[in-house]
């Protein structure tokens, strides 16, 4: 069933000091309500989304999948060939191939991961108004802006300033 989830967000009021008070909700399936619905009960839902999307990247390239494309080559390279230098050759070049393919989408994900935004949407009547007036507007990381009201995007643990 849909839930709501609400944290704070803190501010910072220009002075450098961090002022709390803004709660926010969010969500991680990129639809247009403002809870998350993917089923968990944890607070890290994106980090969980690229967890389990790279660990399936890992899963899909594992070991016994490795160990029968191995066996296959050294089967094609002994029938074709007959040779033990060719076989030897042939099973290193594939095994390095494969672990170069393998590191390089994991890093791939992890960029993915770090790049990841939430999409934030504040509630104007959460803000403290000695900082916010109704014209007001948030400023993220990223740089995407929004009046107060509107949906903020931001990166991972997000810290927020007050446009001026």
């Amino acid at each position: 069933m849909p839930y709501r989830r609400r944290r704070e967000l803190r501010l910072f009021d220009g002075s450098g000091a961090l002022t709390p008070g803004l709660e926010y909700t969010y969500d991680d399936d990129n639809d247009d309500y403002d809870y998350d619905d993917d089923g968990d009960d944890d607070d890290d839902d994106d980090d969980d989304f690229f967890k389990s999307y790279s660990g399936g990247i890992r899963k899909a390239i594992c070991p016994p999948m490795l160990l029968t494309l191995v066996v296959v080559v050294v089967v094609v390279v002994v029938v074709v060939y007959r040779s033990i230098v060719v076989v030897v050759v042939v099973v290193v070049v594939v095994v390095v191939v494969v672990v170069v393919v393998v590191v390089v989408v994991v890093v791939v994900v992890e960029i993915l991961h770090v790049r990841e935004t939430l999409q934030i949407r504040v509630n104007p009547n959460c803000l403290d108004r000695r900082l916010f007036k109704s014209e007001g507007t948030l400023t993220a990381l990223t740089g995407d802006s929004a009046s107060i009201g509107q949906t903020v995007h931001v990166r991972l643990n997000p810290n927020i300033t007050v446009s001026q």
